[in-house]
């Protein structure tokens, strides 16, 4: 029985008794059935806890409801969609890595990320990025000492093997 139905069974059981009780004419019957009216609300009020109080075999022993109250449900990621949001975050880290280079070595660059997710290797406590590996391809001639330099800052920065080209 779904809340809606519930609610919807509950509102009409007691707007019936209380109609009944309002027409019921003045007499020895009439706190009978008064009485009557009231138990009939209150098992309408009561009447889902035997479906939180059933195990999943049900109140009898049948299959009834081993899908229902109890049942595990079990929430899957989309791997496909993690992976692709993953790509335009590194895409993104990438533009903005080649932007960081032009700014504090003056140097046009093309910046490739090698990386790897901890769901790849079996860690699925956090959805980190793990940048492996820092590919850096110079568009301009620039000297071997601001290579070291360069080399020297991402490796700090970024902790991971750095390769510039």
């Amino acid at each position: 029985m779904t809340f809606n139905a519930y609610l919807l069974s509950l509102i009409g059981t007691i707007l019936l008794c209380s109609i009944i009780t309002v027409i019921i004419p003045n007499g020895k019957t009439a706190s009978i059935i008064k009485g009557v009216t009231r138990l009939v609300c209150l098992l309408a009020i009561i009447s889902p806890i035997p479906y939180f109080l059933q195990n999943e075999k049900g109140i009898f022993g049948n299959d009834k409801n081993s899908n229902g109250i109890f049942s595990q449900t079990v929430i899957q990621t989309d791997d496909a969609f993690i992976k692709y949001y993953c790509q335009l975050r590194i895409r993104e880290t990438e533009r903005a890595l080649a932007n960081e280079l032009l700014e504090k070595f003056n140097a046009e660059t093309e910046v490739v990320l090698t990386w790897v997710m901890d769901t790849d290797t079996g860690n699925y406590d956090t959805d980190k990025i793990k940048i492996v590996k820092i590919s850096v391809t110079m568009q301009d001639k620039v000297s071997e000492e601001e290579q070291i330099k360069m080399s020297n800052y991402l490796t700090k920065n970024y902790c991971s093997e750095v390769q510039i080209e």
